[in-house]
């Protein structure tokens, strides 16, 4: 019984923490809802201006800063399989390195584009700054940098399991840190001692495969602790982690693998990807939702609530301002690009930070929006995170770290890394060009090509209906309204999709080497490019828009893929799904229901797909459509020319995307996918340097 007294005593004593003053950052999202008391931040920056100093850093990471006593601390890992992971202290004044430290990971994990590298974030206090890396070590260091204590979570609470590894970051009380391992496993939710390190409590959670950090508030006389888990929300007793209530509003727990909780007068907001899946909890009586929004949705960044306000960021960068206390959208505006690392509202400003670079400065106080500032900063890669105490504002890359502070001197920052090698390759490319025709080509005629040797189908002009089609039952939003689209021009279009055997004549032709193999993670499925008449896939939009160059043809645009998938025909698919397209139900040595996968098991699907074998198959191994092309749904899913943008409710020819934007289209659905993917009107989008095994492309040659 004492022991539960010292346990109890030592959780609860100051146990949730208030926002930060400004004279600390002192965790992910400071004490975890993205305000600060922090005075002289900076309005206005750029390449020139208001740039105390920056630093590179070591390997790569995708943490926040932390900031304690005048000393800022960030993290990273180092190592093509993540073999180290290093910490480093900074004074805050004028960016000194006082103290670098390098340790060797206890589970080295191959890393990816995709993959958490160094993303859990520290927490610090006064005693001492605490370390978790996605290998699952966690690490106490003094402010001096020596080392306290060390434990390994994957060994005492894995093996973590998780397609792109762990993520999630500390929450700390005055004696305790509260980890999610949210993995395959079964999860863990537990707490630690600050002292030693010992387990103090754990309870375990169903499977998920989430990055959401947990939220530590003070309710009724007791502390919570609110975890994101099985598509909606939970509360722990921070005493003794059993769990007091739950709430779901839904099955896909991948709608909220990332945005973390945010707690504000005793009320929470479960963030979700998902449109009207956004909610608002009571803390006093979490049965049913206060409400729920209709078009607001956030994807990276976790919600923000500030002066009776909601701001949710979604993946394309839609800034959504909700009422709090009502859930009615107020107003939205679009930001220059997505936003990964989390917002921070200090006083009548709030700070929104785009992933390249750009942070958009909005007021608090004014109840339209209004726009303070809009500051660009020369980034090479990815801006992660964010953290703000008096006088300085910090931004983190990958691999550079950047103070920004109202100076009279500003440090000149370097220019941006070049562009990346996906952009280069174009500029190798010399485009083949055919010789004329006698005779115009007619409907169903063909062509092979000489430099890929893949045939060409000729695609008539015409007009179709774009969008869901009319007794389609599985349409997203983003495929309404249909409308009437016509093709002035015709077109040939590859009969399949690029295999890898041609795309290695294309790199053989530039003296390249092939990209590496697509690997999102220890989960996710690696077919590799072994066998030449498989689609060529995990392919960046650049390399595929650079083969349809050097062939003299270039990838098609958004409608001119879906009418050359739909042949004619105004149902979703051509034919029977399971006939005509390779998916997740029938790549495997089993068959699946991916559908019924989807919505009871989603953070275990590719676990399910890995054990069954599932892979992409051979090109043309399925019947084509009326217009002579195979694999249109299904195999590998297409990249298009066009950037993702919402439909016009009008009749149109040739339509072409927006004119920018932040990802391009992807069509077809693939082998790893699930059956209401497998759609003429089914659309995906991804980052133009995204790289995923199910992601091929064919082109059309005008």
């Amino acid at each position: 019984m004492r022991a539960r007294i010292v346990l109890i005593w030592i959780l609860a004593a100051g146990c949730a923490l208030g926002a930060e003053t400004g004279e600390a950052w002192s965790g992910f999202r400071g004490t975890g809802d993205s305000l600060t008391g922090a005075r002289d931040l900076p309005l206005i920056w750029s390449g020139s201006a208001n740039i105390a100093w920056y630093a590179d850093l070591p390997g790569y990471g995708q943490s926040s800063p932390v900031v304690w006593g005048g000393a800022l601390f960030i993290t990273s890992t180092g190592g093509k399989s993540k073999e180290e992971f290093i910490a480093r202290r900074y004074r805050v004044s004028d960016g000194k390195l006082e103290w670098e430290k390098r340790f060797r990971s206890s589970r080295p994990q191959e890393a990816g584009e995709r993959t958490s590298r160094a993303a859990p974030t520290p927490a610090v206090d006064a005693g001492a700054v605490y370390l978790l890396f996605d290998s699952g070590d966690l690490v106490a260091l003094t402010h001096g940098g020596e080392e306290l204590w060390r434990r390994d979570l994957n060994r005492d609470f894995g093996p973590i399991k998780n397609g792109h590894d762990f993520g999630s970051s500390l929450r700390q009380s005055a004696g305790a840190l509260f980890v999610h391992i949210s993995h395959l496993g079964p999860s863990v939710i537990a707490a630690v001692s600050k002292k030693d390190g010992h387990t103090l409590w754990r309870t375990d959670a169903p499977p998920e495969g989430g990055w959401q950090t947990p939220v530590l508030v003070s309710h009724g006389g007791k502390d919570l602790l609110l975890v994101a888990k099985e598509g909606g929300a939970a509360a722990l007793d921070a005493s003794t982690g059993r769990q007091l209530w739950q709430h779901a509003l839904g099955k896909a727990s991948q709608s909220r693998a990332i945005p973390s909780l945010t707690v504000a007068a005793d009320r929470v907001i479960v963030p979700s990807m998902n449109r009207r899946e956004t909610y608002l909890l009571s803390l006093g009586n979490p049965a049913e939702p206060l409400w729920q929004t209709q078009a607001a949705t956030t994807q990276y960044s976790s919600p923000l609530i500030h002066r009776g306000r909601v701001y949710l960021v979604n993946a394309v960068g839609a800034l959504f301002c909700v009422d709090f206390a009502t859930g009615k959208d107020l107003w939205q505006i679009r930001l220059p690009g997505q936003a990964w690392a989390s917002a921070i509202a200090a006083g009548d400003r709030i700070y929104f930070f785009t992933l390249r670079g750009a942070t958009v400065v909005v007021d608090a106080a004014s109840a339209e929006p209004k726009v303070l500032a809009t500051n660009e900063l020369p980034v090479g890669g990815k801006v992660y995170g964010a953290a703000a105490v008096n006088g300085s504002l910090f931004l983190r890359e990958g691999t550079r770290l950047w103070r920004l502070a109202n100076v009279e001197k500003s440090v000149v920052a370097p220019p941006a890394d070049k562009a990346p090698a996906e952009d280069d390759l174009l500029s190798a490319v010399v485009p083949y060009q055919a010789p004329a025709r006698r005779e115009p080509p007619k409907a169903g005629d063909t062509w092979e090509h000489p430099l890929d040797g893949l045939t060409a189908v000729w695609i008539r002009a015409g007009s179709f209906a774009m969008g869901c089609s009319p007794n389609d039952t599985m349409c997203e939003d983003d495929e309404r309204p249909a409308r009437r689209v016509t093709l002035t021009k015709g077109f040939w279009m590859h009969r399949t999709e690029v295999t890898a055997g041609a795309f290695r004549k294309f790199f053989a032709a530039l003296d390249r080497p092939m990209p590496a193999p697509p690997r999102m993670g220890p989960m996710e499925l690696n077919p590799g490019w072994a066998r030449e008449e498989l689609p060529m896939l995990g392919v960046t939009w650049h390399e595929a828009n650079a083969y349809c160059t050097w062939i003299g043809g270039r990838l098609p645009s958004e409608a001119e893929w879906e009418y050359a998938a739909r042949a004619g025909t105004t149902e979703a698919s051509h034919g029977p799904v399971p006939e005509v397209a390779w998916f997740a139900d029938n790549t495997g040595r089993e068959p699946l229901d991916s559908e019924d996968m989807i919505r009871n098991q989603r953070a275990r699907y590719m676990e399910i797909l890995a054990a069954n074998g599932n892979r992409p198959q051979p090109v043309a191994t399925k019947p084509a459509n009326a217009f002579g092309l195979h694999d249109m749904l299904g195999n590998a899913a297409e990249w298009t020319a066009d950037w993702h943008g919402s439909y016009e409710d009008a009749a149109v020819a040739d339509p072409r995307g927006p004119a920018e934007g932040e990802r391009k289209i992807t069509r077809g659905g693939g082998w790893s996918i699930y059956a209401s993917r497998a759609r003429a009107s089914s659309r995906g989008k991804s980052s133009l340097d995204s790289r995923t095994s199910f992601t091929g492309f064919r082109c059309v040659i005008d």
